[in-house]
């Protein structure tokens, strides 16, 4: 017996809705577990390479010659960071060297990349205080403005009145 109602129907997508929400759930656990682990493995392999690189170019055991460092970012994490920086929850300095370091830019094409864009945030920020000190400064004048003619309107009626008494 076939089932030819609405009901019946609506039941069929609402099951596969949530089959499909299943299974897109378990991909983000799968795929966060993999970023968990890369993550973890970056951090031993800079232990690793640190002592190798220490061991090789240090001349004594108090010479400090730097610290190797693998940057982990997972590909999948780009739209987040991207949702974020648009919401205005994280600055660009953070937002840009994520999405950069994905895409496999190098660390210094990245900081001079940050370095540029906090320069035009600078940039924009003092063009935006110079053009609200320019709109407050329109204001005072345009209310100076109003005030003077106020005040000879005023002077121009009370000289009126005092030519041209009112016969009462």
């Amino acid at each position: 017996m076939k089932c030819r109602s609405w009901h019946c129907i609506y039941l069929t997508f609402d099951c596969a809705d949530s089959y499909i929400f299943d299974h897109c759930t378990s991909i983000v656990r799968r795929l966060n577990l993999l970023n968990i682990t890369v993550t973890q493995l970056a951090k031993s392999i800079n232990t690793v390479l640190t002592l190798a690189y220490r061991d090789i170019y240090a001349e004594g055991p108090d010479d400090d010659v730097g610290q190797l460092q693998l940057l982990t970012s997972p590909l999948a994490a780009n739209a987040e960071v991207l949702q974020l920086y648009t919401g205005g929850l994280i600055p660009v300095e953070l937002a840009m060297p994520s999405v950069l370091h994905s895409i496999g830019a190098s660390k210094d094409v990245i900081d001079r990349v940050v370095d540029e864009a906090m320069q035009k945030k600078k940039d924009e920020e003092a063009s935006l205080k110079e053009k609200e000190s320019l709109e407050s400064e329109e204001r005072k004048l345009a209310m100076d403005e109003r005030k003077n003619n106020m005040e000879i309107a005023n002077k121009q009626a009370s000289q009126a009145s005092a030519t041209n008494p009112v016969a009462s």
